[in-house]
This record gives structure tokens, sequence and C-alpha cells, in this order.
């Protein structure tokens, strides 16, 4: 249909119809070929909600099939899963935020835009860099706490490493990297299934993984961040399951000349923000970066207690 020019309406053709514009013009047209057109299409439309309705068809059988089978399937569900979902990360808000708001001090205490900027414009140098580093030496104290087959989440799994590591010695593992061209390079060198997320916001409820490893995840979050993002995190992690948890030692901050900001931690006040997540710690080491050899990293294996609520 198009409406009356003189009266200010359409003043050109539409370029496409509607559903029940199709069945209005099944009124009008009554050439056999117009008939036939409008019925074309009216399958169409048909066939449309068919695809709708067959994805949260999908979606149940998923949900019922996971609920039959073990773990070692419980990491392809939850890639099926997430390609079903369409909301998993909130869409950025358009517009100036207004001083003093919520929004607008969340966003000056997330990681400098360099921390982040390096890992995406570096990521192929930063791969080199790390790939060849022996993990057993950290990885190690997580494994004597993880039965065999168990499931594992690498968050900032940077060049997939560490879990290539796991995954030869009998272990099912998925990555999550917020850098892209890092995601990339990861899945390329494992095989394995890498999520390109920023785990400040990733929604880790639907997991239920054995092991977490953190890996220097968490060395760009100013310390007043790295509470709740921790408990975001660990949302990932089952009751009773274990983390591996690399921090660097020191007071203060570290800004090395590429531009990255290191946020640096005391063990005992690490203990204590541990200790009111719900997490008991079974195994402590400190040891040398073998990339930059006058950096002190400390590592913790910890423990989820069952029935933890977070201490605000």
């Amino acid at each position: 249909m198009i409406s009356n020019s003189d009266k200010m309406g359409l003043r050109y053709p539409p370029m496409a119809f509607t559903e029940q514009g199709v069945a209005m013009l099944s009124s009008v047209l009554n050439s056999k070929r117009a008939i036939q057109v409008n019925i074309q299409i009216m399958r169409a439309f048909t066939q449309l909600r068919q695809m709708l309705a067959s994805h949260d068809d999908l979606r149940q059988k998923i949900e019922e099939m996971e609920s039959k089978y073990d773990e070692q399937f419980r990491v392809v569900f939850q890639a099926i899963q997430q390609l079903l979902d369409k909301d998993l990360q909130p869409g950025k808000k358009i517009g100036f935020l207004k001083e003093n708001s919520d929004d607008y001090k969340a966003g000056w205490r997330r990681p400098g835009p360099m921390s982040s900027r390096f890992y995406h414009t570096h990521a192929q140098n930063y791969f080199n860099q790390t790939i060849e580093v022996d993990p057993s030496s950290f990885l190690l104290p997580l494994v004597k706490h993880l039965a065999p087959g168990s499931t594992v989440l690498d968050v900032g799994c940077g060049s997939g490493r560490d879990m290539l590591w796991l995954t030869e010695r009998g272990f099912y593992c998925t990555g999550l990297e917020r850098s892209p061209d890092l995601a990339a390079l990861a899945r390329q060198h494992t095989g394995l299934l890498v999520i390109k997320a920023d785990f400040e916001s990733y929604d880790f409820s639907r997991m239920n993984m054995n092991g977490l490893l953190l890996i220097g995840a968490l060395v760009h979050l100013p310390h007043e961040r790295f509470s709740p993002v921790l408990s975001n995190i660990l949302k990932a992690l089952k009751p009773g399951g274990h983390a591996l948890i690399t921090m660097k030692q020191g007071e203060g901050r570290q800004k090395l000349e590429d531009g990255r900001v290191f946020y640096l931690w005391e063990k005992e006040y690490l203990f204590s923000m541990f200790k009111r997540s719900g997490l008991i710690c079974v195994d402590y080491s400190v040891q040398s970066s073998q990339v930059r050899l006058s950096d002190t990293w400390m590592s913790f294996v910890l423990q989820k207690q069952e029935n933890h609520l977070d201490i605000p």
C-alpha cells in the first residue's frame, strides 16, 4: 500500500512488507500470479516462525542432554550454550557519564587502556615471548589437588600454553581471553575452545568447573577492583573445587616501558582477601619470573568452601 502524498504520506513505494501487509495485499491483488506470490511470501514468514521456535527447542534439548551425560561433555555443552545466548555481555552505553555516578566511578577504576591495548597490538610478540615458558613449576601444585579428567577454566589464557599442558595430561580445558588476537592464537595453538570475553563482565554462573587458572590474569586490576572481580569469576568454580592464582609481590604499582601497569600485593593482605571470598589456601610458593628475573611471583592454590556467602 502507498499512502496519499497530498496528505504528507509516503512518497515512494515501500521496500519491504510485514506479514500483515502481505495479508492485506491478498485482498486487493486478485491475479493468479499475485496470489501465488503472496502464498510463497506467507510460507516464508511461517518458516521464519518455525526457525525461531526451533531455537528454543534446541536449547531445551541441550539442557536435557547436559543433565544425562558426565563431566567430560560439560565443556562442549557450555560452548553450545554460549552460541545460543544473545545477551552474554551488556552493550556499552551511549553518551557522557554523569560525574560521581556508579558507571563513571566504575569506568575509571577499570584497568588502564594501555594495559588492555598492549595485548591487542602486541599479541604475536606476547605469544612468542611466553609460549616457550615451562609452566610445570606452578601448575604441578594445582594438579595434585585435581582428580583425573577434571574440567579446568583458564581465565586470561593468553597463548593457551597452560591449558595445553593440562590437556596433554588428561584434563578438559577451556580458555577465556579478552584480546581477540590472543584468543585466535590460543585456539590455533591448542585446538581448544577459547571464549573471547572480558572476565569483569562475563557471566560465569553457567559454568561448573573443577579447577580455575588465573595465571597473572588479575595483575592489571586496581586493588579496589580485585575482590568483586574475583567473586564474579569464582561463580565458575564448583564448591570444593580448586583455583590457582598467581600475583606479583610488592607494594603499590609498577609501570613498564611498554605502558602496562601492574598492581603489586603483599602475601598477608591477599590471604585476607581470599578468606573473605570463601577460599582456603592449600599451597603457597614464591618464585622469580622466567621472563623478567626482577619480578617475584606468588602462587596460591586455593579451595572453594562449601556454602560460602561473600562478605561485603
